[in-house]
């Protein structure tokens, strides 16, 4: 889609290292209430079906799913393009031993290639997928990391719903399955921040294209946000 050119994954960190302290400090992170606990929800179940394993904490923000995960057992990678939000993280797990959980600043998909253990979870919870470059190859990558009976837990913008709520300037590029939207920062004389919204059916496409053979899907109307949980098999 036409549009993307002017996205760098470093752009998004520096806007997140601005608004790190705001974002941590509100009442919840940045899915809105009903895909929150969806989520909430989903990420217990899987955390208390094993007591072991390792979990890829992707878009991490402040690593509250990651406190969740080490509370569990569980080791952790976070992931994040902030570093802000990296140290927030970082301040917020130095109560459990740090050689259960390792940071990596940068581009999702870098920390999939360089990852050297298969995953029992991986998580896309938040805008992860929304501000990717390429949405479709971080979920290859995180497929291919996967533990055969591991599972992706994920959230992104739902297209069906944006499209009818944004003003004709906002959205920079809509092809019916995918919306590249654009959202104002500040007062207006800092770049534009550009974000990706799904069809419903997008979103499973991209999945089953990834090689996930099994996933439900969570549609929320009021938010415009949805949800997904994946497996391979």
């Amino acid at each position: 889609m036409s549009g993307e050119s002017s996205f760098t994954w470093s752009f998004v960190g520096s806007h997140f290292d601005e608004v790190a302290v705001r974002h941590e400090t509100s009442s919840r992170h940045l899915s809105p209430k009903a895909v929150d606990g969806w989520v909430d929800g989903q990420l217990t179940g899987l955390l208390t079906s094993s007591q072991s394993g390792i979990v890829a904490d992707l878009g991490c923000g402040g690593g509250r799913a990651s406190v969740a995960a080490l509370r569990r057992g569980r080791r952790v990678l976070l992931v994040d393009a902030s570093r802000e939000m990296l140290r927030i993280a970082s301040t917020r797990l130095a109560e459990f031993d740090k050689a259960r959980w390792r940071i990596h600043h940068g581009d999702a998909c870098e920390a999939l290639e360089e990852a050297d253990p298969e995953f029992d979870l991986v998580l896309m919870v938040g805008e992860l997928l929304a501000y990717l470059p390429d949405p479709g190859r971080a979920l290859r990558l995180a497929r291919s990391r996967l533990h055969p009976s591991g599972t992706i837990l994920g959230t992104y913008m739902r297209r069906e719903v944006l499209v009818d709520r944004l003003k004709q300037d906002e959205i920079v590029a809509d092809d019916g399955a995918a919306l590249i939207l654009r959202e104002r920062r500040g007062s207006g004389l800092e770049p534009d921040l550009l974000a990706k919204a799904f069809s419903d059916s997008e979103m499973q496409r991209k999945l089953t294209d990834a090689g996930f053979r099994s996933y439900d899907l969570f549609s929320e109307n009021a938010s415009g946000r949805g949800g997904f949980v994946a497996r391979p098999v």
